[in-house]
């Protein structure tokens, strides 16, 4: 495989990709156009498809429900409600969230097929009025077994067990104690499964020869006491020492990797590394505990075609890296389910990069907890304004795309620093822009999770255009210095904040000194800011303030920073288990306004008597 070097590639993860703001255009609704795997290269428009209709299991497929760039007059991408039903009768809930896999809400959405089967997608659109538009997709997954079967696959066990039960009928058998044998047997069209129970050492990495078609290294025997996420504790376990990462992936074609348990050190690069042409990888319920970038890819071209798209990282646990735990990015990226949590001197997750892409059901917690720098749970950032475009137009190197179009929900961010959550420019001197990024149903929780030797200040900061945040929980709890829930603001040189919407977010506080606590702060530069049915409560007897608005000029209605405790039990001594949903007798019940939220945190639906906060007043 020709790949670039591992200096280049350590240089290439270490470059803070920042995202510019385009003007947007005032593109036709694109509601009513079905199209299969569109992807304009203006980013402003999506036709309605999916990224693929068939393929063999486990098959990750994202979805587009149709919709144009936000502009002052037009916001389809956040104010009508999108419904998907995958039709997957045997879907389980998510570990993270209790949620059912088998639904999802919002413009984008992404699911994994794991049984064979032909599947009826469907989408239900609504406004205020009701039911819009509906439409259905058909998803076809082929079964593993057919699909690779005889020799197609190999089943590989170590010389301790020599064991083959549960491997499939007509596959390859082979005893090794050596994994980088599997190399042997990896190409397009090819399966290879380890054994549960059997374990592998191994000091350096494998480079695959380049496949052109489905690849999967996943797992076979019977599954021994799975956890919630469903990763069994036989999993097979690859143990890596050295300085290598265990497989590189550039130039990856649909490449899976699921079900393996894999260990390292602080030297380890990590589970894998790529930066090249990257396309339809799935990582699924993989165990990763050490490593110094556990899972990383960056971004580096050397022809027009060369994109990262498509790549999933889907219920797996990852913990206790150096560095980053997820170095991630691209086109359509899927990353839900996760518990990742950790990280000893960097981010938790640092997402360099969204083009569509669905973040969601993940448990993030734990950045930097060894030294004071204070870093972030999620950072979420993008190119600068030269990096975006054509190859030529970049210098032969930047995106297709800027960040955009991106879904953030259901989410727990624990502690991680001063800041959990950083979404927008990655400092002050890069021209940097997010825009359609839409954040709800999150739970910021300052005390959930191995503490920084910085205390959270801020729940969620961010900056950039056309954002939407809405039915969050924020809870400072545990934060003796001041706390500020939610605060847009302007980093640098980019695009001044234009066209945010905050609706209906809970935030609260326990702490008791002398520091100012303010709900939601709104810089200086920022313009057609709406903050509605907002709900804040602060236990403290210092300075309170519900909105520091500092531009002058957000529209602000029916938010209410409350002097009595209307919560039903908001200090459990288990921060996942406190329950901010409003008492009988709350006066933040029917005081809200309408605005386009179309339910709760919860999924209640909201009615035209709408509660402040993030949940909705359901009668006794």
């Amino acid at each position: 495989m020709i790949r670039p070097s591992k200096s280049l590639l350590s240089v290439i993860s270490l470059l803070c990709y920042i995202i510019v703001l385009s003007a947007c255009s005032n593109g036709e609704s694109r509601l009513n156009a079905k199209t299969i795997n569109p992807l304009p290269a203006s980013g402003n428009e999506i036709a309605r498809g999916v990224s693929r209709t068939s393929g063999v299991a486990p098959l990750s497929v994202l979805f587009t429900a149709g919709f144009s760039s936000s502009t002052d007059s037009n916001r389809e991408f956040d104010e009508l409600e999108y419904s998907w039903d995958f039709d997957d009768s045997s879907a389980s809930e998510w570990a993270t969230s209790g949620q059912s896999k088998n639904k999802a809400k919002g413009p984008v959405a992404s699911y994994v097929f794991e049984i064979a089967g032909t599947y009826n997608v469907s989408l239900t659109v609504r406004d205020a009025s009701g039911v819009i538009d509906t439409d259905t997709f058909t998803i076809t997954v082929l079964d593993p077994d057919k699909y690779f079967s005889g020799s197609n696959t190999t089943c590989i066990s170590d010389t301790h067990n020599k064991n083959f039960s549960g491997c499939p009928a007509g596959s390859k058998h082979v005893t090794t104690d050596d994994v980088s044998q599997m190399a042997n047997y990896a190409g397009s069209n090819r399966r290879i499964l380890l054994h549960r129970g059997s374990s592998w050492s191994r000091s350096g990495g494998m480079y695959f020869a380049s496949n052109t078609t489905t690849l999967h290294i996943g797992a076979y025997g019977t599954c021994q006491a799975p956890s919630a996420q469903g990763i069994c504790s036989n999993a097979p376990q690859i143990n890596m020492t050295g300085s290598s990462e265990f497989l590189a992936v550039d130039r990856s074609l649909d490449l899976r990797i699921t079900d393996i348990n894999f260990t390292g050190e602080a030297s380890n690069y990590g589970i894998i590394s790529g930066a090249m042409d990257i396309q339809r990888m799935l990582i699924m319920r993989i165990q990763s505990t050490g490593f110094n970038d556990a899972i990383i890819w960056s971004h580096w071209r050397e022809s027009e075609s060369h994109r990262i798209v498509e790549n999933s990282i889907v219920s797996s646990h990852i913990s206790e890296s150096e560095r980053y735990a997820s170095f991630i990015g691209g086109e359509q990226l899927t990353y839900m389910g996760n518990i990742v949590i950790n990280s000893r001197t960097s981010h938790i997750t640092r997402v360099w990069n969204s083009y569509l892409g669905v973040i969601s059901h993940n448990i993030l917690s734990g950045a930097s907890y060894t030294n004071s720098l204070g870093l972030h749970a999620l950072k979420f950032h993008g190119p600068t304004e030269g990096q975006v475009g054509t190859f030529a137009e970049t210098g032969n190197y930047g995106r297709p795309h800027r960040s955009k179009f991106t879904i953030i929900s259901n989410n727990v961010f624990g502690a991680s620093g001063p800041w959990p959550v950083s979404i927008g420019p990655e400092n002050a001197t890069s021209n940097q822009n997010l825009s359609d990024i839409l954040i709800e149903k999150n739970k910021f929780l300052a005390n959930y999770g191995t503490q920084s030797t910085r205390p959270v200040i801020t729940g969620l900061m961010f900056g950039g255009r056309y954002f939407t945040v809405r039915n969050n929980v924020f809870d400072g709890s545990g934060n003796d210095e001041g706390y500020r829930g939610i605060v847009i603001e302007r980093t640098g040189i980019e695009a001044t904040p234009h066209g945010n919407r905050l609706y209906n977010n809970t935030i609260f506080e326990t702490g008791k000194t002398r520091w100012t606590y303010e709900g939601i702060v709104i810089d200086r530069t920022a313009s057609d800011t709406v903050v509605k049915n907002n709900l804040v409560r602060f236990q403290v007897n210092k300075k309170q303030v519900l909105i520091s608005d500092y531009s002058g000029k957000a529209v602000k209605s029916n938010n209410r920073l409350d002097d009595i405790n209307g919560f039903v039990d908001p200090e459990n001594n288990n921060p996942l288990l406190r329950n901010f949903s409003l008492k009988k007798s709350s006066p933040a019940i029917t005081h809200g306004t309408s605005v386009p939220v179309f339910d709760d945190i919860r999924g209640a639906r909201r009615t035209n008597k709408f509660s402040l906060g993030a949940f909705q007043h359901i009668k006794d």
